[in-house]
């Protein structure tokens, strides 16, 4: 097992329960920035793997694996940057 801990950014759309079958006050986490990130990234990923295929700009499509890895990329580096506090 890897010590290497992989920082999620911590909760996407954290909320607190209220009488939804939960004892009052508990989190509800949901999926964390690192996903959310990472889902947005893949779409503009793919998106423009598929236009540059068309255009005849790239010998052949980008395979899902790559597609994945490229998203968690940017996804980390997002986090990175948002505890930096950058801004511009």
């Amino acid at each position: 097992m890897s010590d290497n801990v992989i920082d999620d950014g911590g909760p996407a759309f954290p909320c607190i329960a209220a009488n939804r079958g939960r004892p009052q006050g508990v989190d509800l986490e949901g999926m964390t920035k690192r996903d959310w990130f990472a889902g947005q990234a893949i779409a503009g990923i793919i998106m423009g793997a598929d236009i540059a295929f068309l255009m005849g700009k790239r010998e052949g499509r980008i395979t899902t694996p790559e597609a994945a890895r490229d998203a968690f990329r940017v996804a980390d580096a997002m986090i990175v940057e948002q505890r930096k506090g950058v801004s511009q």
